[in-house]
């Protein structure tokens, strides 16, 4: 078996058995590392090594500890695939970081639409794409599993990948996505309104090498969210209400965006999601948003003038 990557051994400090592979079986796969010299038949060497890429200056390990094993929701082995962490959201590149919404790209040929953003002929190309997770029931629309993760992951191994869990239980999703190559993964305060959980499930996100977010709707009361935006890496202001991209931008969310400004340090990120255009992009980086979701209108637009779109988006306070 030969691969250009490295993969590691992950385990669980109350179970401290290596788990290499998940299954969906009802039950986690474990090989037997204390007898043999194989897993599922491969080289131990396959899954002991640690892959370096958290982003930390460490390896999972060293920065987490151990971790916990991970069943996906797939019938096939799905070993965790080596990601780097191009840059963290305390110490990003430049400032206001533009990520291009998945779901508005051309599902067909999906990794060459997101291609005319990442690496455009002229400009200065985007550092983020960012993906709607949606489960059908926390809001109506289906889309974008693990495997559409794991597929862009490949595409694009230095790629920041920014996961937006719009689902009832996003716990449900941490290690699935982590496992995918995640970077960023950010959940709702809608699903989750207990501050003792959303700090628990921070940390659990952290401790799968991922930074964590927290995301509130339009209609939600900015009060919900004030008691926890300072354990998270990155607060998410939705502009329209999740489900559907091409939406109208909602300008009232712009009060509650400056109220969470106020309450964010600076190495945290504030980002908005939602009818971001050009035409709106100077309220909102005004309003102190500096991680930008752009969906049909950047994705919807012709691929010779996006580069003029992400310009447009990075605004005159761009640097």
């Amino acid at each position: 078996m030969t691969s250009s990557h490295s993969w590691r051994t992950l385990s669980l400090a109350a179970d401290p058995s290596p788990v290499a592979v998940g299954r969906w079986d009802g039950a986690f796969a474990r090989p037997n590392a204390r007898s043999g010299d194989s897993m599922f038949g491969l080289p131990k060497h396959v899954f002991a090594n640690a892959f370096q890429g958290s982003g930390y200056g460490t390896t999972l390990g060293q920065r987490h500890g151990t971790l916990g094993p991970v069943a996906p929701p797939h019938s096939r082995p799905f070993p965790v695939y080596p990601r780097a962490m191009p840059f963290t959201l305390a110490n990003p590149p430049r400032l206001p970081l533009i990520a291009p919404s998945v779901l508005s790209s051309d599902f067909g040929r999906m990794a060459d639409d997101c291609r005319t953003v990442i690496n455009p002929p002229r400009g200065l190309g985007v550092e983020m794409l960012h993906l709607d997770v949606m489960d059908g029931h926390f809001v109506p629309n289906l889309t974008l599993g693990p495997d559409c993760c794991l597929g862009l992951r490949r595409a694009f191994p230095d790629m920041f990948l920014d996961v937006h869990l719009m689902v009832t239980n996003p716990e449900n999703f941490f290690k699935p996505f982590a496992k995918a190559g995640a970077n960023h993964i950010s959940f709702h305060i809608e699903a989750v309104p207990e501050v003792d959980r959303v700090r628990r499930y921070i940390d659990e996100i952290r401790a799968l090498g991922c930074e964590a977010g927290i995301v509130i709707n339009p209609p939600t009361p900015v009060e919900k969210i004030l008691p926890v935006v300072e354990f998270a890496d990155l607060v998410l202001v939705m502009s329209v209400n999740p489900g559907y991209s091409g939406q109208a931008f909602i300008a009232e969310t712009l009060s509650k965006t400056r109220t969470i400004r106020g309450r964010l340090r600076p190495n945290q990120r504030l980002q908005m999601d939602g009818g971001v255009s050009p035409k709106t992009i100077s309220s909102v980086l005004e309003a102190g948003c500096d991680v930008i979701v752009a969906g049909s209108a950047l994705m919807g637009a012709p691929v010779d003038a996006r580069p003029e779109v992400i310009a447009s988006l990075r605004g005159s306070t761009g640097r």
